[in-house]
């Protein structure tokens, strides 16, 4: 895998692990503040309007929605880093692609030479043996032709002894 990639990668996982743990962060800020608001709603419904007691339900209604705010804030700011390194891959990826691609379209070219190049010497020298192999058959039959002559004649030829 291409390094730029594997950086990539990382750089997305150590994101989405820190997330993470922010929002667990955050998470855990929050259940006590939910908690401390649900006791002073129920102890606000059983007393009756007590302005203290208002005024502290409204501060953590502000604190928990402030709590949730950053988190939303952080979750789409880790949404949105992740998405720009993912694109960063891609573009990665498709870089690499052209470049496999321009590699593989040199390769063609060169071996299109070479085939352009060799075929024509390669088909040159098949005619000149299929020349040179009809000499030879030309030559073996005259010999052939000269070895049947010579033998009738010796067939013919009294020996002398």
């Amino acid at each position: 895998m291409d390094i730029a990639i594997v950086e990539i990668l990382n750089q997305i996982e150590e994101l989405s692990r820190r997330s993470e743990m922010e929002s667990d962060r955050m998470t855990r800020e929050l259940a006590p503040l939910e908690n401390r608001r649900e006791d002073l709603f129920n102890q606000l419904s059983r007393l009756g309007n007590n302005e203290n007691l208002s005024r502290e339900l409204d501060q953590t209604d502000e604190k928990i929605s402030e709590l949730k705010k950053k988190r939303q804030e952080a979750h789409n700011e880790a949404v949105s880093k992740i998405r720009a390194l993912r694109l960063e891959a891609e573009q990665v990826r498709n870089r690499k692609i052209e470049e496999f691609k321009r590699k593989y379209a040199q390769i063609a070219e060169e071996r299109d030479a070479i085939r352009d190049e060799i075929i024509p010497e390669l088909e040159q020298e098949l005619r000149d043996l299929a020349i040179k192999k009809k000499n030879c058959d030309s030559q073996l039959l005259m010999l052939t032709s000269e070895i049947n002559a010579l033998d009738r004649l010796e067939i013919n030829t009294p020996r002398l002894e």
